[in-house]
């Protein structure tokens, strides 16, 4: 009888399964309809995607560890063309569209090797000792009363060959110094080095800034500056970045003679770019607060700039009438407004969100020009296809990320707003107090919308999120809109004829108060949460995720949600190294009972702070190594822990300890020498290792252990090589 229903069930599998096949079938059919269906609507919408498949190919080539050969992606691309030639008349329009999208990830990987490559310059090697150097001043940046920071061209550099000299060099001076302004020619004693690499094995690499800013060198002054003859005729471009630079450093120093303090550093944030002179405490109040936006010059700023001074030209054009009833006034006024953020572009620096937000002002007053509305997406997409065409690095910069984010998200939600059908606004819209209800909930939703875009990109970049930015930006938007951006409008008008005291001091009371918000928010308990370091595929997803979501208009947009939920359940769970220590062995940082244990709170400051950031731990160095919370012993011949998994660490500064510890230790640090003296432990690391591979990052399990280094991390790239 069992033998019968078994043989029963068994003919009537294949039937089940096939029933089951033909539904899997129909309810795969339905998607593909349903997603033919979305594309069908929203196909327009394609072009919008063009800068993110070309960043997307920027963002791969700089991931890849090994610098690939010079012009593979165009090997790549080669078959896509062909195929899309073939299928151009096609019905197939996902292959073309996806073919065209796998084309232009290779075009924005050619454009990053390009770029790359195009900027090859020699860098210095390890410098032991001072020795001469002469070159030309090309920006000076205060760091405080006593020091600036020089961006150098070098002339010359004792005992380096001319062929081998840096383009630009960086110099902190703190000696006694004339003052100085770009153009300058100067010599002084100075040690030098290589730009520094990253503080821990996948944080952010410090050289491959340096090398698209063809920094080749970094060190600071150890004697007296001196100013010396021209030691050659610059170029025409050269000529002409040096006369911008000297104009903002003039304005610079202008704003802090008048408006000296944290409020004409601030002052010169917004007006030229230079932030180098604000406070640590203030610049971090801002940030915690979510202030910290206002200090980058973006579409904010350009925006005010912008139309205020569209709406001062057309005011002042409109008092006369023959000139309003027979000329385009709002044309003209559009022009002028074009060619004032042009300016501001010029005096501030030309930071990346500056250029964004010239791009996409610019586009806009172009259409009052021509009669066409342009805030839209597409504007968003041709600037950021413009930028990522002329400067791909910027492509994995924190300031690209946050700038086009906010954007994208802001006229993503504008355009939603707008299709929506609202008509008990217009009823109330003639009514006195619905002005400032518009206004509030206005920057409440531009708060809350900018400030969800922008996070992903604060924890990834930063590890920190503020909680309470919407409280700031309901006081300190106003300010910024109608006292700060206004007099420092005024203030450019009227400094060529030194009249720009008076706007300064109105600016400089807006900057007091905003300042006073951020300390204010900042000091909300709970106002900033730590984020421990993602993976970088977890931020992938939660971009593209958000991208999605933003782009498309139809419903499918949804499908975005759980790419960005997938995205922060990767980063949620990656695991955090249990122990990192520095390069020279002077500083570790391990987990603890209560969190992580600093080994010295004198040693490696910036390393060990930064560590304690990619952490999740806002806690200050000072707090997680102090004596009264460490589980470490210490005594002069060294340290020893006994860490989470029961695992012993042995720090060892003497070799009459090593003896010892080689028995008795599982993970043996030595900042000396002692090649194959110790056999015992199940990792050992001594003073050449760390020599050779620099940071240590190291995981724990009770049977295991396991680690990374910078040098494994880094990989051979153009950047990470040393130079003569």
């Amino acid at each position: 009888m069992a033998t019968s229903s078994l043989s029963s069930a068994w003919k009537l599998l294949p039937g089940a399964a096939s029933g089951v096949v033909r539904q899997f079938g129909h309810k795969l059919s339905a998607v593909t309809a349903w997603c033919a269906d979305q594309w069908t609507r929203d196909k327009d919408r394609v072009v919008l995607w063009i800068p993110v498949f070309l960043g997307a190919g920027v963002a791969l080539y700089f991931s890849i560890h090994t610098e690939p050969p010079a012009h593979s992606a165009l090997v790549v691309a080669l078959p896509i063309i062909l195929g899309l030639m073939g299928l151009w008349r096609g019905r197939l329009p996902l292959v073309r569209m996806w073919l065209f999208a796998a084309l232009l990830v290779a075009i924005g990987f050619e454009l990053a090797q390009l770029r790359t490559w195009s900027l090859t310059a020699p860098t210095l090697s390890d410098v032991d000792r001072p020795r001469t150097v002469s070159g030309q001043v090309f920006k000076v940046s205060q760091m405080s009363p006593s020091g600036v920071k020089l961006l150098l061209s070098p002339s010359s550099i004792e005992h380096v060959n001319a062929e081998d000299l840096p383009r630009r060099l960086k110099v902190t001076v703190r000696s006694k110094r004339p003052d100085l302004m770009p153009g300058d020619w100067v010599e002084f004693p100075a040690i030098l080095g290589p730009p520094p690499g990253p503080v821990a094995p996948g944080a952010f690499d410090f050289r491959r800034l340096y090398w698209f800013d063809q920094i080749g060198g970094v060190g600071f002054a150890v004697g007296t500056v001196n100013l010396v003859d021209p030691q050659r005729k610059n170029t025409f471009w050269e000529s002409s970045a040096l006369a911008a630079a000297r104009f903002r450093a003039g304005v610079t120093n202008k704003i802090q003679l008048s408006l000296p303090g944290e409020e004409g550093a601030v002052a010169s944030a917004l007006m030229t770019g230079e932030r180098t002179a604000i406070s640590k405490d203030d610049l971090q109040a801002l940030r915690d607060s979510g202030l910290a936006h206002l200090l980058a010059i973006s579409g904010l700023h350009m925006g005010l700039a912008g139309f205020g001074i569209f709406l001062a030209v057309r005011f002042l054009l409109s008092l006369s009438e023959r000139l309003t009833l027979n000329f385009p006034i709002k044309k003209w006024a559009a022009g002028a407004a074009l060619f004032g953020i042009l300016f501001y572009l010029v005096a501030s620096g030309m930071a990346v969100s500056a250029q964004r937000a010239f791009i996409m002002a610019g586009i806009v007053f172009i259409a009052m020009m021509l009669d066409r509305s342009a805030i839209t997406l597409r504007t968003v997409a041709i600037a950021a296809t413009a930028i990522i065409c002329v400067t791909p690095e910027v492509v994995v910069e924190a300031g690209f990320q946050m700038s086009f984010s906010a954007v994208i998200c802001l006229v993503a939600a504008y355009e939603f707003i707008r299709s929506r059908n609202y008509s008990y606004a217009a009823r109330i819209w003639d009514r006195p107090i619905a002005w400032a209800a518009i206004y509030v909930v206005g920057i409440i939703v531009t708060s809350l919308v900018a400030s969800m875009a922008t996070s992903p990109m604060a924890a990834y970049h930063f590890h920190r999120v503020p909680h309470y930015s919407v409280i700031g930006d309901l006081v300190a938007m106003p300010l910024m809109a109608f006292v700060v951006m206004p007099s420092a409008i005024v203030t450019f008008l009227t400094m060529p004829f030194g009249l720009e005291y008076a706007p300064l001091q109105l600016m400089g009371w807006g900057i007091r108060q905003i300042l006073s918000v951020g300390q204010f928010v900042s000091s909300i308990p709970g106002a900033v949460t730590g984020v421990p370091a993602w993976p970088p595929v977890a931020f992938g997803l939660i971009v593209f995720g958000g991208l999605w979501l933003c782009l498309w208009r139809e419903t499918w947009r949804v499908l975005g949600l759980p790419i960005m939920a997938a995205g922060l359940t990767v980063g949620l769970v990656a695991d955090q190294p249990d122990i990192l220590v520095s390069g020279d062995g002077n500083q570790v940082l391990y987990r603890g009972p209560s969190g992580f244990v600093a080994l010295d709170a004198r040693r490696k400051k910036f390393e060990a702070e930064s560590w304690l950031r990619r952490a999740g731990d806002l806690r200050s160095l000072k707090a997680a190594a102090s004596k009264d919370s460490v589980p470490h012993k210490c005594d002069a011949t060294g340290c020893a822990a006994t860490l989470h998994t029961q695992h012993l660490m042995a720090i060892s500064l003497d070799l009459e300890s090593l003896y010892e510890d080689c028995m008795r230790a599982d993970i043996v640090i030595s900042i000396r020498p002692i090649r194959n003296r110790c056999v015992g432990p199940e990792l050992v690391i001594d003073k050449f290792d760390l020599w050779r591979n620099g940071t240590y990052a190291i995981w724990l399990t009770r049977d295991a252990i396991s680690y990374t280094t910078n040098k494994a991390a880094e990989g051979d790239r153009l950047w990470t090589r040393r130079g003569s």
